[in-house]
């Protein structure tokens, strides 16, 4: 195999446990919703929440990702110590996750 068909696989292969893993965040958050505990006034949101949590597991995820504020979308990638951005060279040689690793560590993410 070539390199590059491997390295569309893996891409894929995240996307798709991207997916599932959104998917099984929605089952946990419906379950809750089940909890006589569970706040009414908090209902609604939780309920849009799986909502856009399934939609992009079925592969909408362009579309929800354009129905949120972009500033929200970055201050959750902050909060996640994940980078603003992913080129194709960060995912191909993981860099993602070494500065992730390097922020919770108190490093700075420049690599250096």
């Amino acid at each position: 195999m070539s390199d590059d068909f491997l390295r569309y696989s893996e891409a894929l292969d995240e996307i798709w446990r991207l997916r599932r893993l959104l998917a099984h965040e929605a089952c946990i958050i419906e379950a809750h919703l089940g909890l006589k505990t569970f706040p009414r006034s908090r209902r609604e949101i939780a309920e849009q929440q799986i909502n856009r949590m399934r939609r992009a597991a079925r592969g909408d995820a362009k579309a929800v990702h354009y129905d949120i504020d972009h500033r929200k979308l970055n201050y959750a990638m902050d909060v996640a110590g994940a980078p603003q951005t992913l080129t194709a060279a960060q995912f191909l040689t993981g860099a993602q996750v070494d500065n992730v690793v390097r922020l919770r560590a108190g490093g700075d993410s420049s690599g250096s």
